[in-house]
C-alpha cells in the first residue's frame, strides 16, 4: 500500500515542485525587470546574463525551500526516532539460535555493541558462528549465531522523542547533503549496487528506506531526490536555447515570427530530449549488466532531460489542444507506457506539419524559412 501511496505522492510532489519552480521564475523575472519567463521560449529573457542566471537560480531556491519546509514539518510531526540494540526477530539465524523479540544485544565475540550501526558493522566482519551476548529482562546469556551474508534477520526497535523547532530546522538543513551524498558516491563506485533513482518506483523505494515514519517527512526526502532535477531542467532549457539561437538566426532577428519561433524551439528541444531519453533507457539496461560500471553517472546526467521531456510534451500538447485535453493526454502518458512513447512522437509530427503549413522547412533539428518567403 505504501508503494501506491508513495507513487501518487511522487507525481503530486513533482507537479507541486514544477509549479513552485515556475512561479519562482516568473516572480523573479518580474522583480528583476527582465521580461516574462517562459519555459523553452524561442527568445531569451531581457537583461544582463547575471539577471537571467539569477531568475533560474531563484527558481531552484524556491523549490529547495519548499522541500526543506516539508522536512522541517515532517520532523516536528514525527520527532526523533533512533534505532537501538533492542531487536525484533524474524525467521532466520537469530531466531534459530534462541534470540527473541525484545532482547537487547550487548556484545559480539566479546566486543561491546553500543549502537545499531555498530552491530551491523560487526556482523559483516568475519565468517562462521558468532558469540552474541544478549540481555533478556534481568538475565544475560550468550548464544551462538551463524550469520547469512552478514545478517541474522533482526531489525532494531526505535526510540522516539519530540524535537524542538531548532532541532527540526537543523535536521532539515542537513538533509539534502545527507541524502544526496550517498547517491553521488554510488555513481562513482564500481562493482557495487546498480540501483538507479530514475523511475518513480525506484525513487519511492529508496526514499522509503531513508524514512519509515511521517508521510510528510517521506515526501520531503523524496523532494531531496527530485530537487536537483529542477536545476537540471533549467540547465537543459538554457543549453538548448543556446543551440536554438545558433541554428535559428531568423527566430531572434524577426519580430513577426514569435509564435512560429516558439513552435520551432519546442520542436527542436523535444527532439533532443527524445534522444536523451532513449540514451537514458539504454544506460538503464546496460547498468544491469557486467558492463554497467559508470552507467549510473550517465543516467544521473541524463535524468534532467527526461524530466524536461515531460515538460516539453506538456507545452506541445497545450499548443495543440489547449489546457483541458492537453492535461488529460499528458496524465495518460504518465500512466500508460505506450502512450508515453506515442504522444511525443505524434506531437513532433504535428509540430513539423504546423511549421510546414506556416511556410517553413523542417530538417531534423533545424527549422528555416522557405526561399519563397
Amino acid at each position: 500500500m505504501y508503494l501506491l501511496r508513495g507513487v501518487l505522492g511522487y507525481f503530486g510532489l513533482t507537479l507541486g515542485l514544477a509549479a513552485i519552480a515556475h512561479a519562482g521564475a516568473v516572480l523573479a523575472a518580474r522583480r528583476l525587470g527582465v521580461g516574462a519567463f517562459r519555459w523553452f521560449d524561442g527568445r531569451r529573457m531581457g537583461g544582463a546574463w547575471w539577471q537571467r542566471l539569477a531568475v533560474r537560480g531563484l527558481s531552484c531556491l524556491a523549490t529547495l525551500l519548499a522541500v526543506l519546509l516539508l522536512i522541517f514539518i515532517g520532523n516536528l510531526v514525527q520527532g526523533s526516532t533512533t534505532p537501538t540494540t533492542t531487536v525484533e526477530v524474524r525467521p532466520g539465524p537469530a531466531e534459530s539460535a534462541g534470540i527473541r523479540t525484545g532482547d537487547r544485544i550487548l556484545s559480539v565475540d566479546g566486543k561491546a555493541i553500543e549502537s545499531w550501526e555498530a552491530l551491523r558493522t560487526e556482523l559483516q566482519r568475519g565468517f562462521g558462528p558468532r558469540r552474541i551476548e544478549i540481555a533478556r529482562k534481568t538475565q544475560k546469556m550468550v548464544v551462538s549465531v551463524t550469520p547469512r551474508d552478514g545478517r541474522i534477520n533482526v531489525s532494531p526497535v526505535y526510540e522516539s522523542r519530540e524535537l524542538t523547532a531548532r532541532e527540526a530546522l537543523g535536521r532539515a538543513l542537513r538533509s539534502p547533503g545527507a541524502i544526496l551524498t550517498p547517491v553521488l558516491e554510488r555513481a562513482f563506485r564500481e562493482h557495487e549496487d546498480r540501483t538507479t533513482l530514475v523511475g518513480p518506483v525506484a525513487i519511492v523505494q529508496e526514499s522509503k528506506k531513508q524514512n519509515d515514519g511521517s508521510f510528510l517527512l517521506f515526501l520531503g526526502i523524496l523532494g531531496c531526490n527530485l530537487w536537483p532535477l529542477v536545476a537540471g531542467v533549467h540547465a537543459f532549457d538554457a543549453l538548448t536555447l543556446l543551440l536554438f539561437r545558433a541554428t535559428h538566426p531568423w527566430a531572434h532577428e524577426s519580430t513577426e515570427e514569435r509564435s512560429t519561433a516558439r513552435l520551432a524551439r519546442v520542436q527542436q528541444a523535444l527532439l533532443v530530449s527524445l534522444f536523451a531519453v532513449s540514451a537514458l533507457v539504454f544506460l538503464e539496461v546496460v547498468q544491469e549488466t557486467s558492463f554497467g560500471d559508470g552507467a549510473l553517472l550517465g543516467i544521473m546526467l541524463l535524468a534532467p532531460a527526461a524530466f524536461a521531456h515531460y515538460l516539453l510534451v506538456t507545452i506541445a500538447a497545450l499548443e495543440r489542444w489547449g489546457k483541458g485535453f492537453a492535461m488529460a493526454a499528458v496524465a495518460v502518458s504518465l500512466i500508460v507506457p505506450c502512450a508515453a512513447l506515442g504522444l511525443p512522437i505524434w506531437l513532433l509530427h504535428w509540430l513539423r506539419g504546423e511549421l510546414a503549413r506556416r511556410g517553413f522547412r523542417v530538417s531534423w533539428f533545424v527549422t528555416s524559412p522557405k526561399s519563397s518567403r
